[in-house]
């Protein structure tokens, strides 16, 4: 089942459960069914994902920066305008 991502400061996006258990936990959170970032977490996950981004080792396929790209650009935008960001499975 596809993971809807969404936000007050930015448009929704959808990914496929394996994309998105990847993404979630790179960011520290477990629950793939539902789950939220607040506010107060944003600036941190921002830096988590960066962080990954950058041990990332080059191979086949889509890579992960290619993947949390959406999740990045959502997070920057509600870490400017002070929202947060959730995901729940459709």
């Amino acid at each position: 089942m596809p993971i809807h991502f969404k936000s007050p400061a930015d448009a929704s996006f959808i990914c496929t459960d394996k994309v998105a258990s990847i993404i979630i936990k790179a960011i520290g959170k477990n629950n793939i069914n539902k789950g939220i970032i607040t506010v107060d977490e944003v600036s941190n996950v921002i830096k988590s994902l960066e962080e990954e981004i950058k041990k990332e080792k080059k191979n086949e396929g889509v890579s992960f920066s290619v993947r949390v790209f959406p999740l990045i650009k959502m997070l920057k935008k509600a870490n400017f305008s002070d929202d947060f960001v959730l995901w729940e499975r459709l």
